[in-house]
This record gives structure tokens, C-alpha cells and sequence, in this order.
């Protein structure tokens, strides 16, 4: 059986192309991994390496980690033989090295080789590759990396099935679903990748980003009317974003041209206090603009998550049934300052109805427009609100809401709003 053989090509532009072999699938081992892990911690320490591209030879990446592995721990009980050297790897070398990397995959991507992969940055593919998590076929579960990043790139639903199922999905697939940034023809492949580790550095130095950042309330044709405005008057490279909490962005880029250059970037109420920034993405969404706006918010503090797109996106998504289901137990004529109190005493920091004092109820009517458009099989409509604002209540807004407001005192629960319930 032929040696695993590594190589690594330093070009003028500082980008090293590790490549393995290990014909006929280049399948994964022991030897290859700490081969690996020797490239990659030399590639860390040269100065002339800025970045790094991993790729498979033959036209394939990796058919996964050589089964013939387990069969060996099977029979002699030696669980030595499955070495950690795979989980530093991936995790301490490759995820945590202050270098960015780029996996170039075409043919197979396959088990370990697939979660190879997704350890590097970035994921760059040939027309009808392969990609594959069919540990679960072999009575194990899925290891390294590959429980953590799918759901992060993909959702939860899609991983569970392609875990549980252990079927393959094709390149042009992954792309739709986010797991593979672009697909490329295989003539391409190393070329691109090559781009992606230099564009995804240039995203890294110190910069003037052009950046337009809408924060309107939640008003669809106002929203995308200030797009429009907006397309004319900034230059081509300029970011496009919204600080919506709910509205899907291809609603609100609609009328725009410049698709690539849109993305969400909603600030957390009050922005100066919360640290979270939900960068949502679309499908178009350039890769450069993504990581230029995960810059600006680590530079002021914030802690960046990018999430897909889709009315509430990640956090508001969740949010929804969980006040839902508030205005439902309020509708039952439960005390609401009780349900508050019940959430706090869980370890919450204020309750549901709280929350609406201070983010202002014209947002929660606009709010709760939206998803029962997007959703209108299972939206609760609680009257509540309304007769509220008839009241000319509007939360902290004006100091009159479930609580009353008064400066220099904690928020008082206000009897009324019980006889209303």
C-alpha cells in the first residue's frame, strides 16, 4: 500500500495550497492527520504564508476516515488506535489558527473528510461533489466538528437529517443550503479558493468601510423606498443594511439591484447596553460583506452571529411562540405581573410583558402584522395590546404600560391593566 504523501506550495501571493494523497479515496488515518497537522503548523509559522488552501489530490477530496480503523478496535479492544490527534486538528489547529483557511473539495467529501472541511473557514466546490455524514451506518455517531457546524450553517433540521439518514446532498445543494459558499468548475477550483483566503484577509486589516445602516420602524414600503434612495446616491462597494427585527430582507431589497450587497445587522434594544448583533444574511449576500459587518461589530463590542434569512430570523423566530404564549395564558386571565414574576424567579431578567413596555407596542403591532402574514395558521391574536393602546398606553414610552413608569423608581405593576384582562 502506497505512503500518504503531503505537499505544500507557497505562491508569490502568501497563500500555501496544502494538498493530501491517499489513493484510491484519499481516506483518512492516523498518518494523515498528523501529516497534516505538521503542514498546517509550518504553514502557521511562516511569515510568507498569509493563508491557507486544503484540497485532495486525484479530484477527490476524501472519501472519510478509513473504517478498517474501527474493525481493528473491534477486535483487539486497543481504543488507542483512534488517536486525538484528529479532534487538535481540527479544533485546536485548524479552527483556532489565526490564519485563514479555505477547503477546496470536488469528487467526494465524505464522513471525516467532509468535517475536515468544515473545520476550515471557508468551503469552495466542484460541480456535483459529494458531501456525505454517514457515521450513523457504522453505529456511531457523527465526531469531530460534524454535530457543531451544520447546525450553525445549515439549521438544525436539515443536520439531524442528513445525520440520521447519512445521505449525500451534491455541491449545488450545499450551496443553496449554506454549507458550501460557492460552487466553481473544477478547473476553477484552486483559483477561487485561492481568492476566497485573499478576499477573507483583506475582510481582517484595519479599514474604512462604507456602510449605510437603515433603522426605521418596522414599515415595509418605507423600508424599501429608503433602499432605493438609497442604491443612487452610495457607491457600488457600499454595505446595505437593515437593522429589521423581523422583515425578511428579500421583502425589503426588492426594489433593489445591488442584492449582493444587502444584509441585516439588527441591534439588540437598548443597542448601547446589549452586546448581541444578529447579522442576517441572504442568498446573494457577498461572502466580503458578511465578514466586513463581523468586524465593525467585534470593533464596537459587539458579539456578532450570522443566521439565514427569514421573517424573525434566529432570535425574534424564537421569541415568537414564547410570547405567544404569554398573551394566551393573559387571555385565559392569568396574572400577567404573575407570569413576569415566574419568568424572572427562572433565572430571566425581566418577563414577556415587560419586554413590550420597553420595546414600545407600535412595534409589537407591526411586529405581530408580519408574522401573521408569514405565519397565519399559528398566530395567537390577543386583543389586549389594542385596548392598551386605546388607553393611550404605549409602555415606557410615555411611562403607562402593563408597569408604570416614574423616574428614579422600579417599575410599578399597574391594577388596571387587570381589570382590562
Amino acid at each position: 500500500m502506497a505512503e500518504p504523501k503531503f505537499t505544500m506550495d507557497v505562491g508569490n501571493d502568501g497563500v500555501a495550497i496544502i494538498k493530501f494523497s491517499n489513493p484510491p479515496v484519499n481516506a483518512l488515518s492516523i498518518q494523515i492527520f498528523a501529516g497534516l497537522k505538521e503542514k498546517w503548523n509550518e504553514a502557521a509559522k511562516r511569515n510568507d504564508v498569509k493563508a491557507i488552501v486544503l484540497t485532495g489530490s486525484g479530484g477527490k477530496f476524501s472519501g472519510g476516515f478509513d473504517i478498517n480503523v474501527f474493525e481493528k478496535v473491534h477486535k483487539t479492544n486497543d481504543v488507542t488506535l483512534l488517536h486525538d490527534i484528529s479532534i487538535d486538528l481540527m479544533t485546536n489547529v485548524m479552527e483556532d489558527g489565526k490564519k485563514p483557511a479555505v477547503a477546496a473539495v470536488e469528487g467526494l467529501c465524505l464522513g471525516g473528510g467532509f468535517k475536515l472541511a468544515l473545520a476550515c473557514h471557508a468551503h469552495i466546490a466542484a460541480p456535483r461533489t459529494q458531501l456525505r455524514l454517514p457515521d450513523l451506518r457504522l453505529g456511531v455517531l457523527p465526531g469531530y466538528v460534524g454535530t457543531k457546524h451544520p447546525p450553525r450553517l445549515i439549521g438544525l433540521s436539515k443536520s439531524v437529517e442528513m445525520m440520521m439518514t447519512s445521505k449525500p446532498i451534491m455541491s449545488e445543494e450545499g450551496e443553496n443550503l449554506g454549507i458550501i459558499d460557492v460552487v466553481v468548475l473544477s478547473t476553477e477550483l484552486l483559483k477561487v479558493a485561492r481568492q476566497w483566503a485573499l478576499d477573507i484577509i483583506e475582510s481582517r486589516k484595519p479599514w474604512d468601510v462604507d456602510m449605510v445602516i437603515e433603522a426605521v420602524i418596522e414599515n415595509i414600503p418605507l423600508k424599501q423606498q429608503i433602499f432605493t434612495d438609497l442604491e443612487k446616491v452610495c457607491p457600488p462597494h457600499c454595505i446595505l443594511a437593515s437593522n429589521t427585527s423581523t422583515i425578511d430582507l428579500n421583502i425589503i431589497g426588492q426594489k433593489t439591484r445591488s442584492q449582493d450587497q444587502i444584509i441585516g445587522a439588527h441591534f439588540f434594544s437598548p443597542a448601547h447596553v446589549m452586546p448581541l448583533l444578529e447579522i442576517m444574511r441572504m442568498k446573494k449576500t457577498s461572502v466580503k460583506i458578511i465578514l466586513d459587518l463581523m468586524a465593525v461589530g467585534k470593533t464596537i463590542k459587539k458579539v456578532p452571529v450570522i443566521v439565514g434569512n427569514c421573517t424573525g430570523f434566529s432570535t425574534n423566530r424564537t421569541f415568537f411562540p414564547y410570547t405567544q404564549s404569554a398573551h394566551f395564558l393573559a387571555n385565559l386571565r392569568a396574572d400577567v405581573y404573575r407570569i413576569d414574576a415566574l419568568i424572572t424567579s427562572f433565572g430571566l431578567p425581566i418577563g414577556p410583558f415587560q419586554i413590550q413596555d420597553l420595546a414600545g407596542y407600535k412595534v409589537a403591532v407591526v411586529v405581530g402584522k408580519e408574522y401573521r402574514s408569514a405565519f397565519f395558521d399559528r398566530v395567537f391574536t390577543s386583543k389586549l395590546l389594542d385596548l392598551l393602546i386605546k388607553r393611550e398606553q404605549n409602555g415606557k414610552n410615555n411611562g403607562k404600560g402593563y408597569y408604570i413608569y416614574k423616574k428614579g423608581e422600579k417599575p410599578k405593576p399597574d391594577p388596571t391593566v387587570l381589570l382590562i384582562i
